[in-house]
Order: structure tokens, then C-alpha cells, then sequence
């Protein structure tokens, strides 16, 4: 069986957890994926739709720098994540209705995002 360029999707349901932005750990999703498998415009979290805008938690990542952005491929750069990664504790907003998308070509990436109205 093929997997897709989503491999692994996890929402956590830990009722006792909430971010220092408000948010239970219901709204808090996921994303695991080996950056080798992503091909095209290399779309780690879709446009959420009018409306609504994607907010980072953290970002980790393995074997190389990168950067995501909002066009294809990690262009129109929002920032660059270095091996390892980082997070933000109050989150980072992304433009509404915009995907977030990387450059990276090796290693492994975890994004931890929630999705909220604008």
C-alpha cells in the first residue's frame, strides 16, 4: 500500500493539556513526515480556507537546515528552521487562508500547528 505525502497524522486528545495560547490539546494537530517523500510543491499543511488561518506551535526536523514559506516549495519564505528545530510558545500565525510548505529534501520534519479563525 502507497502511503501519501501525509504519512503520519496524529491529533492529541489529552483533555488535562492546553498551549499558553488558550487551546485544549483537541484543537492541536501533528504532522509527521519524511521530507524525501514530499515531491511537487512540497505541501506540509494545506490553506485552511477563507477565514481561517494556520498558527505554528513547533518545529522539529532532522539532517538539514530549510525554510517553510507560503508559496511552492518553501517560497515566499516565512522563516528558516535549522537542524533541530524550534518553538513558539504563543505561536507563530501564518497569512489567512495560506499553506505552509518546506525545501527541505532529506531528513525527517514534525510541524505542530492548530488551525483558527481569523
Amino acid at each position: 500500500m502507497a502511503l501519501t505525502d501525509r504519512q503520519y497524522y496524529q491529533i492529541f486528545r489529552t483533555p488535562s493539556f492546553s498551549t499558553s495560547i488558550g487551546r485544549s490539546a483537541g484543537d492541536i494537530s501533528t504532522y509527521k513526515v519524511n521530507a524525501a517523500t514530499l515531491s511537487g510543491d512540497k505541501i506540509l499543511i494545506g490553506a485552511p480556507g477563507a477565514g481561517k488561518q494556520i498558527i505554528l506551535l513547533s518545529i522539529s526536523s532532522s539532517a538539514q537546515d530549510f525554510s517553510l514559506g507560503t508559496g511552492a516549495s518553501g517560497g515566499s519564505t516565512v522563516m528558516y528552521v535549522a537542524d533541530g528545530g524550534i518553538s513558539f510558545p504563543s505561536g507563530f500565525p501564518i497569512a489567512e487562508n495560506s499553506q505552509v510548505s518546506c525545501n527541505a529534501s532529506t531528513g525527517y520534519l514534525t510541524i505542530t500547528y492548530i488551525v483558527v479563525d481569523v
